[in-house]
C-alpha cells in the first residue's frame, strides 16, 4: 500500500477479508503534482495536448512515478506470492500501466479521464508478458458511488 492515509484505509478494509501483511512504501504514493495547485486544471490541459512526459512545475512527471514504482514491482516479482493487490493512486496506476504495457507515459492521460476511488485494475502476468484484464473497474462498489 502506498503511505498515504487513504489508501491505508483502503488496504486495511481489503485485509479484513484476505488477512495478511499489509507492505506499506513511499514508492507507491501519489504522483507529485507541485504546483499544480497553484496552476489548476488548465495547465492539465496542457500536458494532456503535448506528446512529451514533462513534469509537473516542482513536482514529478509519469517516468519519475514509473521508475519508484518500479522497484516494488520487481521486489514483488521476486515473491513466490501468485495474487498481490497493490492499493495506489490515479496517477500511480496510470504510470505504471503505461510502464508495465511499454507505453509512453505522456499517454498516462488517455488511460481513463478519472479513476474511481476504490476501482479495481487488474494485470496479470503470463511467460513474462503483462497483460491489462480490466482497468478501472467499480462495478463491485454497486449503487455506492
Amino acid at each position: 500500500s502506498s503511505t498515504m492515509k487513504r489508501a491505508l484505509q483502503t488496504a486495511e478494509a481489503i485485509n479484513r477479508y484476505a488477512n495478511v501483511s499489509i507492505h506499506v512504501r513511499r514508492e507507491l504514493r501519489e504522483i507529485e503534482a507541485g504546483d499544480y495547485d497553484k496552476n489548476g486544471y488548465e495547465f492539465i490541459k496542457e500536458l494532456i495536448k503535448l506528446e512529451a512526459d514533462i513534469p509537473y512545475p516542482n513536482g514529478e512527471c509519469g517516468a519519475d512515478v514509473w521508475r519508484r514504482a518500479c522497484q516494488v514491482l520487481e521486489e514483488i516479482e521476486k515473491t513466490k506470492y501468485e495474487n498481490i493487490a497493490i492499493v495506489a493512486h490515479g496517477g500511480t496506476i496510470r504510470s505504471i500501466i503505461c510502464g508495465i504495457l511499454g507505453m509512453p507515459q505522456s499517454k498516462r492521460f488517455f488511460l481513463g479521464e478519472n479513476l474511481e476511488h476504490c476501482s479495481i485494475t487488474h494485470v496479470m502476468k503470463v511467460n513474462e508478458r503483462y497483460f491489462l484484464q480490466t482497468f478501472n473497474d467499480y462495478t463491485h462498489l454497486g449503487s455506492v458511488i
